[in-house]
């Protein structure tokens, strides 16, 4: 299920049988809930492709306690929830992180999820996140994780690299059995980013691919 309290609990729910237990569970709108995916400039994403998840409907919300307005509703009521998502071809919406998880690398934003939504479409990649590692150029450029551990590495790289822009491509791809989660599922960045910090002491900064 996704939802929030802006949205009354829930938005999407998965019905009985359409759950299978894994990393990237998608669930269908319940009935009078409107969800779009939208694009950095508010059009609606095409199916698979990645953007912000916007809700409408009589079960969200129209003000927070003490008057205030629900300030990130456009002006044709479409609540902007912060949230990164995607609908795949059968109309089930896909989350695929925060909005706010964006960071800056040499004065540019980059977007995890976007480099994610890319990946996740490789056959090779059950599982994949991407992280804000240090970078004494840029002072920060991503990372990404992918799951299984039989990802060939450079095909993977090789694949991205036809998909992404260079700005976009990770300085390092590192192949795990799986990935750490929080006890509601979600992927513990915090985790993988510790991890790769230990790994990287008293190294150097992995091979810059943003301004090749």
């Amino acid at each position: 299920t996704y939802g929030m309290t802006e949205a009354s609990s829930q938005i999407c729910t998965a019905a009985p049988g359409e759950f299978d237990g894994g990393a990237r569970a998608s669930a269908r709108p319940l009935p009078g809930m409107q969800v779009r995916v939208v694009d950095g400039n508010g059009r609606e994403a095409a199916a698979g492709a990645g953007g912000e998840i916007t809700i409408r409907g009589p079960a969200v919300f129209s003000r927070y306690l003490g008057g205030e307005a629900a300030a990130a509703r456009d002006a044709d009521g479409w609540f902007h929830t912060g949230d990164l998502g995607r609908f795949d071809g059968e109309g089930r919406l896909e989350l695929l992180g925060r909005l706010d998880a964006t960071f800056i690398s040499g004065g540019e934003n980059i977007s995890p999820a976007e480099i994610e939504s890319v990946a996740r479409r490789c056959a090779a990649v059950d599982d994949c996140a991407v992280i804000a590692a240090p970078s004494r150029r840029w002072g920060r450029r991503p990372v990404l994780y992918a799951a299984p551990a039989e990802i060939e590495r450079a095909e993977l790289r090789d694949w991205l690299a036809a998909r992404l822009p260079k700005l976009l491509m990770p300085d390092d791809i590192i192949v795990v059995e799986e990935l750490p989660r929080l006890a509601l599922g979600k992927i513990d960045r915090r985790a993988l980013l510790e991890t790769y910090l230990a790994s990287q002491e008293a190294q150097p900064d992995p091979p810059d691919n943003s301004r090749r």
